[in-house]
Parts: C-alpha cells; structure tokens; sequence
C-alpha cells in the first residue's frame, strides 16, 4: 500500500492524567475515519467508522486490548455510519444510512 495514497486511524490509550499509555496507527486504503469506539468485553476495542473511496462504506477495527488489530472489516455497499454501541458479549448493533 502506497502511504501517499492512504490515511490514518489513531487509537490511544492515556492515563487519567492524560499521559499516554500506547497508541496505534492504523494504515487504511482510502480516505477512513473513526466516528465510534466500543470497549469490547475482552478489554479490546472496536473501532467504527467511514472510509471514503470509490463507494462510501463502514469501516470496522477490531483490536486487542493492547491495540494491536485483530480484524478489519469494510461495508462492500454505500453507507455512512451513524451509530455504533455494544449489544452483548462479542456482539454489536450498528446504524447506517445510504
């Protein structure tokens, strides 16, 4: 992947005194964004949010506790994401618009 050609989704974990704890950066293949972060149930973190592109879809990151990325995963239909929360253990309800 071209990083000229890409953009980045930070994820950083601080302390209560806003001392920086780790982060991450994530390279994406188009124009992506984060909108909603979900503690997942394990301590991870799933990361929801747009990607710009051709189509406009839903980008999803799934990380561990540490940051480091499980999966990835991107809506192969026009869509913009509205709303993301936790619905139960290892699941998610996600709201999109076309």
């Amino acid at each position: 992947m071209d990083e000229l050609d890409s953009t980045r989704v930070l994820l950083c974990k601080m302390d209560l005194n806003g001392n920086i704890i780790w982060n991450k950066t994530y390279l994406m293949n188009s124009y992506s964004f984060g909108k909603s972060l979900i503690q997942t149930n394990d301590g991870g973190y799933l990361i929801a949010g747009d990607t710009c592109g051709v189509l406009n879809e839903i980008l999803l990151i799934r990380t561990n506790n540490m940051g480091d990325t499980l999966w990835t995963k991107d809506n192969t239909r026009p869509n913009w994401l509205n709303f993301a929360d936790h619905f139960s253990k290892e699941q998610w309800i996600i709201y999109s618009e076309r």
